[in-house]
């Protein structure tokens, strides 16, 4: 149903509803017309749009797949989004194991702000951010499961074997 109809619908309730406070009697009248506006809601709500909703730019969550590339001395993580046709966003495999190893270190929940303090004592520097996040996202993903993120946290779940398994995550996805 139209956003602009479900608000007249709404309107039309909230007046009834106040002259139902000011007019009991008009208890029988205001019944029928609630009922009314229910069956008219009804239909609506059976009514596909004629007019497709335009395209959304940019969602979160979408499915997204992950590939390793670059030659051996120059691998990195790559992110594609189904959306998104332009080039995918990468991390670097000296940064991916170097999150890792700061992921490792985490016991509880961690803001990302966090992780990139530890990330800078790891390389020396901080890399860009999305670097970090694609690398997170990717621990997070279905089929991975390596981290959780709860509230803008994040969670190692696989305890001490997270080093582990993040690097057979990372050859899995290099096949």
């Amino acid at each position: 149903m139209p956003r602009s109809a479900q608000q007249e619908i709404r309107r039309v309730r909230a007046a009834l509803t106040g002259v139902l406070k000011t007019t009991p009697s008009a208890a029988g009248k205001i019944a029928e017309a609630l009922q009314a506006l229910d069956r008219l809601e009804r239909l609506f709500e059976g009514i596909a749009p004629s007019v497709p909703s335009p395209p959304r730019r940019w969602q979160r969550n979408q499915p997204k797949t992950y590939r390793v590339e670059g030659p051996p001395s120059h691998e990195a993580l790559a992110e594609y989004r189904a959306d998104d046709p332009g080039q995918p966003f990468r991390c670097p495999r000296a940064t991916y194991d170097a999150l890792a190893r700061a992921m490792a270190s985490t016991t509880k929940l961690t803001k990302f702000y966090e992780i990139q303090k530890r990330l800078k004592k790891e390389l020396g520097e901080v890399p860009a951010v999305y670097q970090s996040r694609v690398a997170l996202r990717f621990w997070a993903s279905d089929g991975v499961e390596l981290i959780e993120k709860i509230r803008a946290r994040y969670r190692v779940t696989s305890g001490t074997e997270f080093l582990r398994a993040a690097a057979a995550a990372w050859e899995k996805v290099s096949r």
